[in-house]
């Protein structure tokens, strides 16, 4: 499972990015991370982030998520995995939806994202 949308590299605002994951049968057990692609121009050393997880019910959870990147000057992309939830179970069948933002504006982020880890 993988859900990845890409940012405004040149700053990533208030501007909050969406993921819906479509859950048909109980898969156990989950360990879900969030998911940074950067490149040297990245301003900042922690990229904090609020996530909200709503259930095809409605009932949702928003957390804090902060990510430490290590700085990168220089040409190319980055990539880290940060822990999100470990052990999380999809028991509803039907649409789950994500939504990530960042606190301040953060320029270099290239795509932020959901995965499995």
């Amino acid at each position: 499972m993988l859900a990845v949308e890409d940012t405004d590299p040149l700053g990533w605002e208030r501007t909050m990015l969406s993921f819906e994951m479509e859950n048909t049968a109980e898969e156990g057990q989950l360990d879900l991370g969030i998911y940074l692609r950067f490149d040297g121009t990245l301003d900042v050393q922690r990229v904090r982030m609020g996530v909200r997880a709503q259930a095809p019910d409605g009932a949702w959870v928003q957390d804090s998520v902060v990510a430490n990147v290590a700085h990168h000057g220089g040409n190319g992309f980055f990539e880290i995995s940060i822990p999100y939830r470990n052990g999380v179970v999809f028991s509803q069948t039907g649409t789950y939806r994500f939504t990530i933002g960042t606190a301040s504006p953060v320029r270099g982020v290239r795509a932020v994202g959901i995965i499995e880890r």
